[in-house]
């Protein structure tokens, strides 16, 4: 069918948390030939394809590798804007950041269960996790009708305490990565470049290429405003 088939048809089972028996009695096939659709050996029929997609509620596109939107829809290189384009300044705009943000996501993600590194891979959910959390106490505040008790922590301290907390995690995914003692054997790092990230997912790395550049231009931005 095509090399990004069987990736992806994993990741979606390994995201639901499912075995491959789980999955395979879920889809109406034998575990031998799930395992065989997952690992490349053979190709699924169109039936199969279309009930996978039923089953992990994307579209066939998506499972395929031709879209990196689960819904189906598509992004290209020309999507993408110019370095240094402010990217948040409308609707269409704001669409397309949740898009650009999802599929770098879906890369991160991927290359979290690679690595087979619990202790990193845990940190950097957290991460991930209190970067969400700080979002909404953004728009939560927004509204000074919205409840006050949504959260625990107040709205005068939590922004340190989630920078501090959001740095810890970031230290200890560091130092997971970096100490070999702490890898469970056999696991090796992973080679992270633009070439490999490219040849690895080429439907979502144009996405997290583009979202680094972004971030590192905003942030050379605002140390040169804070220097004049």
């Amino acid at each position: 069918m095509n090399n990004d088939f069987p990736r992806i048809l994993t990741l979606l089972r390994k995201e639901r948390g499912l075995s491959q028996k789980e999955a395979a009695g879920a889809l109406g096939v034998s575990q031998a030939l799930l395992s065989h659709y997952e690992n490349g050996k053979r190709e699924c029929g169109l039936d199969f394809l279309v009930d996978a997609a039923e089953f992990y509620r994307v579209s066939c596109d998506y499972l395929l590798g031709r879209s990196a939107e689960r819904t189906g829809a598509t992004i290209t290189l020309t999507d993408l804007p110019a370095k240094g384009s402010d990217l948040l300044v409308s609707s269409r705009e704001l669409l397309f950041g949740k898009r650009l943000i999802v599929n770098s996501l879906n890369v991160l993600f991927d290359l979290l269960m690679q690595v087979g590194n619990q202790e990193l891979s845990g940190n950097a959910v957290d991460l991930l996790m209190t970067t969400v959390y700080r979002v909404l106490r953004v728009i939560h505040a927004a509204n000074r009708a919205n409840p006050k008790g949504m959260f625990s922590l107040p709205s005068y301290g939590y922004g340190g305490l989630a920078t501090g907390y959001a740095s810890l995690c970031e230290a200890r995914a560091v130092d997971a990565a970096l100490n070999t003692r702490r890898n469970p054997e056999g696991n090796q790092p992973l080679s992270v470049s633009p070439d490999k990230l490219s040849e690895s997912f080429p439907l979502y790395a144009p996405s997290l290429l583009t979202l680094v550049d972004m971030v590192e231009d905003r942030i050379g931005r605002a140390l040169e405003s804070r220097e004049e």
